[in-house]
């Protein structure tokens, strides 16, 4: 980064969650923006970030009432209703292939919640992922820290996603669109895409300035592109045990 001409190094540029941000990524920016806080789940009271007129969380009570149906099919009418599945089942997908330990399925944590004015449902929001790829044996669902393996589980977690997992429906439809991932968006042949723009970046960033920086940032990028794509491999043949669940008449 340089300013006023002055070279200041290296920085991370993060983008707030705001108004501004908001109307980037949604066509009605004027709906409630939850703060998940720290290991808080939706039946709590959130902070509330963005939103017009006073906070009464009536549509976070509708979310969790919802999640608390006692009957699987009702369960499911009443969380299409209220909660944007496609993109739910994207986002957390995502958060088992990366191994995001400390993310909404697994601990309650580093999330945002938006609830959508447009169609009136809320969307799951990624937050703080600074815990990424620690484990790549980490499971493809989710499931209770002690059982974590090949065969997890589908039981604790975040409460959406923990009772919304209990349906099997759910469950066929989220390791679909792990499997999509898997070949459209998590494969190795993206992850050389993006990290050779990081080397072409550094290498004119710094490859004369700096070349002792360039050499160590190069090095970096070449051992994530090792970890993540053992990741994928991991991942992938973690898929293929649960490959008969989304197609029965395959096994």
């Amino acid at each position: 980064m340089k300013l006023n001409s002055r070279d200041l190094g290296l920085y991370v540029l993060k983008e707030g969650y705001d108004k501004g941000f908001l109307k980037r990524n949604f066509s009605n920016p004027d709906g409630n923006l939850y703060d998940g806080g720290f290991l808080m789940d939706v039946d709590q009271r959130l902070d509330r970030d963005e939103g017009p007129g006073q906070a009464n969380w009536n549509d976070l009570d509708m979310l969790v009432g919802a999640a608390f149906e006692s009957d699987l099919d009702a369960r499911l009418r009443r969380l299409t209703a209220i909660l944007d599945l496609d993109r739910f089942l994207s986002f957390a997908a995502l958060e088992m292939l990366t191994c995001d330990w400390d993310g909404y399925l697994q601990n309650s944590n580093n999330y945002r919640l938006y609830h959508d004015p447009e169609q009136e449902r809320f969307v799951f929001i990624p937050h703080g992922m600074d815990q990424m790829f620690w484990d790549l044996n980490f499971p493809i669902t989710p499931g209770p820290a002690p059982m974590r393996g090949r065969r997890g589980g589908w039981r604790r977690g975040g409460l959406v996603a923990a009772r919304a997992f209990e349906i099997p429906e759910l469950q066929q439809r989220y390791l679909a669109r792990v499997g999509q991932l898997l070949e459209t968006e998590f494969t190795p042949a993206r992850l050389e895409t993006i990290l050779h723009q990081v080397e072409a970046r550094v290498t004119t960033t710094y490859g004369e300035s700096e070349p002792k920086v360039a050499t160590y940032l190069l090095g970096q990028t070449r051992h994530m592109r090792r970890h993540v794509g053992e990741r994928m491999r991991i991942a992938a043949m973690q898929y293929r045990e649960f490959a008969h669940l989304v197609r029965p008449g395959d096994r």
